[in-house]
């Protein structure tokens, strides 16, 4: 079925940033399909990275700004650009490529994370100045096998970090800003290396450019704590990082259109 969206609310709105929330109102689930026909026009510039479009999004806390995914407090998925020019060949991709921002529970870093559209290993482009018609869909994981046993594992090991540089023994709570960057950095650690035993890694992340399927994740933690769902439409549009060189160097729009919401695929099938 496809879903009415209902209390939706501006979020945070002021210039360089919009986000825009609507509760879907047919209660939580574990897989969902957002689709959506993007138009970028052919004078756009796109700088290094930026989040634009509707999106998925599910817990109690809205995952963004530095508030890392926690396993407890919620995750988001949204539609971007991005560009990385450093690292390993496999892993870089050029201005202006397309693909999703990623808020969930194995991020390697604070703010976030991007996983790029490719084709056959080859990154794909937003195409400006046409029609892309964009299918994401968001598959929950498996929950944690007992209740805050993910949590219990990660503070042991937390505690005995701590320990070992001298911090005072802290409980990890749902908001990682108040740790400082080296307890930061330990703990994105312990969730990324936290056996499958405990979380299993078999949410799915997929998305569709015009029908080709561009993006295809099968091993995504989103949560471990079974009482967070899919439960919001997300539209989030910002031009975004640390520093300037991230800015919009002009007044943008971009066009969306048919905009909707389901628990079965909109457009496209995902692969057997």
């Amino acid at each position: 079925s496809v879903f009415s969206l209902e209390k939706c609310s501006l979020g945070k709105r002021f210039i360089g940033l919009e986000q825009n929330y609507c509760w879907l109102n047919s209660g939580y689930f574990r897989g969902d399909y957002v689709a959506f026909d993007i138009e970028i026009p052919g004078n756009t510039v796109l700088t290094k990275h930026a989040k634009f479009g509707p999106a998925l999004r599910g817990g109690r806390v809205i995952t963004t700004g530095g508030n890392s995914s926690t396993g407890y407090n919620g995750f988001s998925a949204r539609n971007a650009f991005d560009v990385r020019q450093f690292g390993k060949k496999a892993l870089r991709h050029p201005q202006g490529t397309g693909g999703v921002y990623l808020y969930h529970t194995d991020q390697n870093n604070t703010t976030g994370s991007f996983s790029p559209a490719r084709i056959n290993g080859v990154p794909q482009q937003w195409r400006l100045g046409q029609i892309t018609r964009v299918q994401i869909r968001v598959k929950m994981n498996t929950p944690e096998r007992s209740n805050n046993a993910a949590r219990k594992y990660i503070q042991t090991k937390f505690d005995k970090f701590n320990a070992s540089k001298g911090y005072a023994k802290v409980p990890i709570g749902n908001d990682d800003r108040v740790f400082n960057d080296d307890q930061r950095f330990r703990l994105r650690f312990f969730r990324r290396n936290l056996p499958a035993s405990i979380v299993p890694k078999d949410g799915i992340l997929q998305v569709w450019h015009d029908g080709k399927l561009v993006l295809d994740r099968r091993n995504m933690r989103w949560r471990y704590d079974d009482a967070i769902h899919i439960d919001q439409f997300f539209y989030s549009a910002s031009y975004g990082g640390n520093d300037s060189s991230f800015s919009t160097v002009k007044e943008e729009k971009v066009w969306f259109s048919d905009m909707a919401v389901s628990d079965k695929p909109l457009f496209y099938n995902p692969p057997r």
